[in-house]
């Protein structure tokens, strides 16, 4: 984890600004920095006591999976209350299980909320 300046664990509440750090630093690599980052285990940034189960992922995903195009914006707002609640790796793996479209949308505004200027 050294590797992207981790040097203690990140919580959910932090990620926002640790990001929006490493973003300011070089906003031109904005979405690389995201891509990169969104890759990480969540374990691992996170720490064993923020670990969400099997169940309550699964449960996650099931209300994201069969979205229908009309209700994106629902989905999408759902996926930053998880980033809020629980982490943006964990919103991210989510948004994985949706329409393509609406990950991309998710990933699109997540670089503008934490970076709008860029």
């Amino acid at each position: 984890m050294a590797e992207q300046g981790f040097e203690q664990q990140i919580t959910p509440e932090s990620e926002k600004e640790f990001l929006r750090g490493q973003i300011e630093k070089q906003p031109e690599r904005a979405k690389e920095i995201m891509g990169d980052y969104l890759q990480k285990e969540p374990e691992v940034v996170y720490g064993p006591e923020k670990v969400v189960g099997r169940q309550e992922m699964s449960e996650m995903e099931k209300r994201i999976v069969d979205v229908r195009y009309e209700e994106r914006e629902n989905a999408v707002q759902y996926l930053f209350q998880i980033a809020r609640d629980k982490g943006l790796l964990y919103a991210s793996r989510v948004a994985k299980k949706a329409d393509p479209s609406v990950m991309e949308e998710f990933h699109d505004r997540l670089v503008n909320y934490l970076y709008p200027s860029g």
